[in-house]
């Protein structure tokens, strides 16, 4: 598994390595684990085919971010990151 990369914001510069054990949840096409390095912080992993479905949310978060909206109800986009 490995996250997307075409967005051009980075969080860091190594691979995150996720276990059984930091899965919160899973649908269809993602995964959903506790970041390794910050527990206040999730990580989304394409597992099933959910490229295009992750681009569209990736776009609208940008969209969100130019509109300076508040963060308070929504979980904040950090960025992707390469996984195990």
């Amino acid at each position: 598994m490995h996250g997307i990369g075409r967005v051009k914001i980075q969080m860091g510069t190594g691979m995150l390595e996720l276990t059984s054990e930091s899965l919160v949840g899973k649908g269809l096409h993602r995964e959903v684990h506790v970041h390794p390095n910050d527990s206040s912080k999730c990580v989304k992993v394409v597992v099933l085919r959910g490229e295009e479905e992750t681009r569209r949310e990736q776009a609208y978060y940008h969209f969100l971010q130019r509109k300076n909206i508040e963060w308070v109800s929504l979980p904040r986009f950090y960025g992707n990151e390469e996984t195990n």
